[in-house]
């Protein structure tokens, strides 16, 4: 039997990750009704899943592994790992969080995109969208 790959391991692949979070994702409803009640209760879990699967896409579809990306944003390939599958909170980033990480995956006209795309939730949380 195969075990889950250890979040702090840098050396896991960005799809031993992702299947290790989507099989946490069913034992974490509870936990993200926590945090969206917790953290702010106008945030939802399916709010952090869409900002996140934004992200994460631009990143795929720019060819960019998440290790490099972390790598260059100076964090934890973990931590990028649970942004980007919707696991960790708006409010536990820094504001310039997403304008930074549209400059690490190389192109900075990303954040502009997010903000057309899901703007509403710009909106909604303009405090922690300063780009």
């Amino acid at each position: 039997m195969a075990t889950d790959p250890d979040p702090l391991d840098e050396s896991a692949s960005d799809e031993e990750l992702d299947a290790a979070l989507e099989a946490l994702a069913p034992r974490l409803e509870r936990y993200m009704l926590f945090i969206d009640q917790a953290k702010d209760p106008t945030t939802t879990g399916q709010e952090m899943r869409q900002v996140g699967g934004f992200w994460k896409k631009a990143r795929q579809d720019l060819g960019r592994s998440r290790a490099e990306v972390a790598e260059q944003m100076n964090m934890a390939n973990a931590d990028l790992a649970a942004f980007e599958n919707g696991m960790l909170p708006f409010q536990d980033l820094p504001t310039e969080f997403m304008p930074q990480l549209s400059v690490a995956l190389g192109d900075p006209t990303i954040f502009d995109r997010f903000i057309s795309e899901l703007g509403w939730i710009s909106i909604k949380h303009s405090d922690l969208f300063n780009g």
